[in-house]
């Protein structure tokens, strides 16, 4: 019996000029002028084509996974928003700074 996703992952990313967003589970694409018009488009599109599936179809059509190149590019855009939160929570728990070590303060000389 096929399984079907309860889950559709989609990830919107800028090119160029415009953002576009991809359904990996139905290898469908928007694009769009900002993140939020991709994300209605997307959703429009998934609607779409969702109510367009009837029983003799569903099979054939539903999934239908986007190439390995998309998913690539989805890890890649995960890995990086994922980086981006754990940095930022990191950042509220640590600091990097310099002192200068002033040289009078020292028992030793200055070389130069």
């Amino acid at each position: 019996m096929k399984k079907y996703p309860t889950l559709l992952r989609c990830y919107a990313r800028p090119e160029a000029d415009h953002y576009i967003g991809h359904c990996l589970e139905l290898d469908l694409a928007v694009q769009g002028n900002s993140l939020s018009e991709v994300r209605q488009k997307m959703e429009e599109c998934l609607a779409g084509y969702l109510q367009s599936l009837d029983p003799e179809n569903v099979q054939n059509l539903f999934p239908r996974s986007a190439p390995p190149q998309i998913w690539l590019d989805y890890y890649r855009v995960f890995l990086l928003v994922q980086s981006g939160r754990f940095l930022r929570n990191l950042g509220q728990k640590v600091q990097i700074f310099q002192e200068q070590v002033i040289p009078q303060r020292l028992a030793i000389h200055p070389v130069g």
